[in-house]
Order: structure tokens, then sequence, then C-alpha cells
């Protein structure tokens, strides 16, 4: 952990050094694309080191842990999804109230965000805690995951508190990542994430090797990146001492703001939940549980180009809410508009180069026993540039604070992505879902999406010319 405390330190050392002067204009757009940059680059690499991490866990899981005890493992796993709504948003309202300060350069202000997010989500975390541990013994286990070996049964309580107590030890300690992100400097972040992964491993292959249980599995796994989040803890707070939490910087004004944020952002995630993960839940409904894998295995392809969108997409978020604080309209405007053109000429040549080759690289994933259908493919394509559209369009506007209008979209996009994706399921079988997907989409995220922007800039431009009259 000190190696690559002191490995990020120097990698911050190095971007500062190669940073412009941000007091002109033209200095802020070299280091703001820099910095884009680097998080983007640093966050690929991270994604791909994940990714590679989690296919060898589950190889050496599956044949040291056996059928059961792996399927609880899989089942306590499932709980991630719904854990991240832990925080209730919290953890980005403070990224958006920490770019508008970076922006401001107001020092003061950040800490008392930073101080009193940390303890909010301290209280949130020892909620939790006591809620949890209270019913643990009064809860049947067994009974839940629905294991009959004496060892699965013995092993699944402590497993899934294990799981827990990391998730709220984290939850308070996360911190570090949006402030990091808020400064423009995720990188740093996706730096310890590639540690924490590869020391994550390392750790589960001792626990097998020292033939552990499965609660030190898991405490391998998901402990790892605990103390990874710890250590950066301690890294960003040497590096920016004024940022520590303390109890006198807690401020009730600067929490409510936080928490009023932190709201908006969860019901967001929420209705983006909805709207995305329903297609499974409608599949079984409508055609029965056979179906879902043949929608599953072809959508999980398709998904590959708007997450890796993404992953550039998201970087722009931060930029955009220093920019906001800066008043640097025409970055904002100029950036947006490149953020489109690029994702034009990249994911529609890529996204199209797929629908061709589709076919043949799920065969030679998972055989022959899926073979998606024309109408599927075209559905999972236009499915793949919608969702890698509404990457830019969500950066823009949680960078400048345009929260309301996304909630009630998003909600309405959930609302109505449920009865069209039923009724054209119905009408004309598997494809249905990504159809009714693409357009509640369209006509509810992106459509809308691009009039408000459009409107937003032009009245933020004319701001300008009125302040500078």
């Amino acid at each position: 952990m000190s190696k690559l405390k002191h490995s990020s330190q120097r990698l911050l050392t190095l971007v500062r050094v190669g940073s412009s002067d941000i007091s002109t204009e033209s200095g802020r757009t070299q280091d703001r694309h820099r910095r884009i940059a680097i998080t983007s680059i640093s966050a690929v690499g991270a994604k791909l080191i994940s990714v590679a991490v989690s296919f060898l866990a589950i190889r050496l899981s599956i044949k040291y842990l056996g059928s059961e005890r792996y399927s609880v493992w899989l089942t306590i796993n499932s709980l991630i999804a719904m854990l991240t709504f832990a925080d209730f948003g919290i953890g980005n309202g403070l990224m958006n109230a920490i770019s508008h300060c970076a922006g401001k350069d107001d020092r003061e202000g950040a800490r008392r965000y930073v101080s009193s997010a940390f303890f909010v989500l301290l209280a949130i975390a020892c909620v939790f805690t006591a809620i949890f541990f209270a019913s643990y013994p009064f809860i049947s286990w067994t009974r839940i995951f629905n294991v009959h070996s004496a060892l699965a049964a013995r092993e699944s309580g402590p497993s899934v508190a294990v799981f827990i107590a990391s998730f709220l030890i984290s939850l308070p300690l996360g911190i570090v990542q949006r402030i990091q992100f808020g400064y423009q400097e995720g990188f740093i972040n996706n730096f310890w994430t590639i540690g924490a992964s590869i020391a994550g491993l390392a750790g589960l292959i001792l626990a097998i090797h020292l033939h552990g249980s499965l609660p030190w599995l898991i405490g391998a796994i998901v402990g790892t990146p605990v103390l990874a989040l710890a250590a950066n803890n301690i890294s960003l707070f040497k590096e920016r001492p004024w940022l520590r939490p303390r109890w006198m910087s807690f401020s009730r004004e600067a929490s409510r703001e936080v928490l009023g944020a932190g709201l908006m952002f969860f019901v967001l995630q929420l209705a983006m939940a909805i709207g995305y993960q329903s297609d499974n839940l409608v599949i079984a409904q409508v055609l029965g549980v056979d179906s879902v894998t043949q929608y599953a295995i072809p959508l999980k392809l398709f998904q590959l180009i708007p997450t890796v969108s993404g992953l550039f997409m998201f970087s722009l978020w931060p930029a955009y809410g220093e920019a906001m604080a800066r008043g640097d309209v025409s970055w904002i405007k100029r950036t947006y508009l490149r953020s489109l053109r690029l994702l034009a000429i990249s994911v529609i040549p890529g996204a199209l180069i797929l629908t061709v080759i589709a076919t043949p690289l799920i065969h030679l994933w998972v055989g022959r026993s899926i073979t998606p259908t024309a109408l599927l493919l075209v559905g999972l394509t236009l499915g793949s540039i919608t969702n890698s559209f509404v990457g830019p369009i969500s950066a823009f506007m949680n960078g400048t604070r345009l929260l309301m209008f996304q909630v009630v979209s998003w909600s309405l996009m959930a609302a109505t992505n449920l009865g069209i994706s039923i009724f054209l399921t119905k009408k004309i079988g598997l494809s249905g879902v990504v159809y009714g997907s693409v357009i509640s989409q369209t006509v509810f995220i992106l459509i809308p999406s691009f009039w408000y922007i459009s409107r937003f800039i032009k009245k933020l431009e004319a701001q300008t010319r009125n302040a500078s009259a």
C-alpha cells in the first residue's frame, strides 16, 4: 500500500508539472483536456484489469468452492447493485460541490462540503450497521440461500456479515473518490482501483492456498479494495490537509445542500435502474424464463459500446462543473458539441460492425445454442447507439446542475418503457423489449435533452454577453 501511495503522489506531481497556466482561458482549456484524457485512459485500463481479474477469480472460486457455496457467493455479490443506492446520492452531490469549489478556488467551501458529507455518510453507515447486526441473529440464512450442505449453511451468515461490514466501512471512506473526481483527478482513483484489483486477486489466491472458508475468500475480494480506499484517503488528505474531515467544519447548510442534490441523484439513479433493468423481467413474464438467456447474452455483447464510451464521457462531468464556476461558457459549448461528434464518428460505425460480427462472436463465446435474429440485432444496435449518447448528455447536465430536468425525463422514460416493452414483446417477440427501450429513451431522453441543452447554452451565452457589455 505504501508503494501505491508513493506512486499515486508521483503521478499527481507529473500531471501538475505538465499543467498549463490556469489563469488564462487557453491554459484552463489545455489543463482540462489533459486531465480528461488521463482520467479516461486510466478508467479504461482499470476496467480492463477489473474484468480480467473478475474472470480469473470466477475460475478459481468455482473450482475451489463447488456449486452450492459458489452460488452463495453469487447471490451475495448481487447485493452490490442494490447497495449502490445506500449513500442516497450524497457522493454525486459532493462531487458537484467540489467541482464548483475548484472553479472558485474556494478551499473553505470544499472543506465544509467534505466534512459535512463525511459525517452524514458516517451516520448512515452507523445506522445500517446497527440495523444489520441487531437483526443478524434472527435471520435464517440457510432458508434465504436455500442451501443444504452443513458447510454452506455454516458459512452463509458470516459471509454476508463480512460483505456488509466491508461495504459499510467503505461508505464514508468513499468520499475520497468523489473528491478526486471533483478536482478532475479521477486518474488517481483509477490507479488505486487497479492496485486494489490486483491485490484482491492475490488475496484470493492466498486464501485458497491456505484452504480458507468462504468468508475469508469474500474478505480477500471485497476487503482489499477497502484497504486501498483507506490508503487513498491517507494519501489525499496528506496532499490536501485542509480537506481532512473535522467536526468543527461540519455545516448544516452544506450538508443540506449536498443531501438535497444527493436525493435528486438518488431518484435519478433509481429511475435509470428501473428503465434499464426491467427487460429481463418483461421477457420472463411474457415469453418465459428460458427466453431470458437468448436476450441477455447478445445484450451483454452490445453493452460493451456504451460502457466504453461512458468511461470517456464520465470525466467530462466535473470539468463542466469547474468551467461553469469559472464562467467558461465557450469551452462548455465547444466541448459538448465535440463530444457528440466524437461519439457519432466512433460509436455508430462500431455498432454497425458489431451487428455484422455479433452472431459469429456469440457462437464462439457460448456456442450455437444462442443465435439472435436480425430483428434483435438491429434493435440492439440502435439501443447501443442511443445508450451511448446518454453519456455526454448526462455529463453535461450533471456538471451544470440540470438535475430536475433529468429526474422528470428519466421518470417518464422508466414509466413508459415498461408499458411499451410489454406491448411490443407480445407483438413481435423477444426483440420487443429493446425496441421499447429505444423508443422511450429517444422520445423522453434524447430529443428533449438535445432541445433543452441547446436552449440552456444560448441562455448562458446571452448572460455572458450582457455581463461583458
